[in-house]
């Protein structure tokens, strides 16, 4: 729940007039029963101003100034920044996944895709027996009695830089910036140790308002 500046109106629950975008599996096209699964979104900075969730984000596009009470108050810059986002990720093989690209795409909304290739790849571990970290496993029975337990890594990545929120902000927030939800999507490659392929992809929901973050600067 975030206070939209200018007004006594609390923003919440937006997503709630759009469609949900459910997270995806890897590409042989499963419900989360793949190798590669993406669970979910988090937070990809613990002191951003933009508040990130599971499914969403809600997103600051206008830039104001912040004063402390009374006569003679300060005048900061309130806290604002690009939005980092974190794809919460799992390998169920045996064999590590490297992650090489990150895709964010804003369908019908005249934003251009955001391509990020990862120099030397972000590792995804697989498997691993669970008295032995050295063991790569699939399924218990390769632990010799042990059991093979996987693990949540996380892949940080930008969803809306600052160069796309002075594109939407930008003079419209001079005048009131109404809120609007952008969906994205976002898609995420890469292979393990034997060339295989995978893709993962989910969607965000993304609140734009002019969100007042004066208070996280006090």
């Amino acid at each position: 729940m975030r206070w939209l500046r200018g007004t006594a109106m609390v923003i919440s629950g937006l997503s709630l007039t759009v469609m949900v975008w459910g997270c995806g599996s890897d590409s042989f096209g499963g419900t989360g029963q793949g190798t590669l699964q993406l669970v979910r979104f988090a937070d990809g900075a613990t002191d951003q101003p933009d508040a990130v969730t599971a499914t969403g984000a809600q997103i600051d596009v206008c830039l104001d100034l912040c004063s402390s009470s009374g006569q003679g108050g300060d005048i900061m810059i309130e806290p604002f920044s690009s939005t980092q986002v974190a794809a919460v990720v799992v390998n169920r093989g045996k064999s590590d996944i490297t992650i090489n690209q990150i895709t964010v795409s804003y369908p019908n909304s005249g934003l251009s895709d955001s391509n990020s290739q990862i120099a030397g790849g972000f590792a995804v571990p697989g498997g691993r027996c669970s008295d032995n970290s050295s063991v790569a496993c699939a399924a218990s029975f390769e632990c010799g009695g042990s059991t093979c337990v996987t693990s949540e890594t996380l892949l940080p990545f930008t969803i809306f830089s600052l160069d796309r929120k002075d594109l939407i902000g930008g003079p419209n927030c001079e005048n009131g910036f109404p809120p609007e939800v952008v969906q994205s999507f976002v898609t995420i490659s890469g292979r393990d140790a034997t060339g295989d392929h995978f893709t993962i992809s989910g969607g965000m929901n993304l609140e734009l308002a002019n969100f007042d973050n004066c208070q996280q600067g006090a």
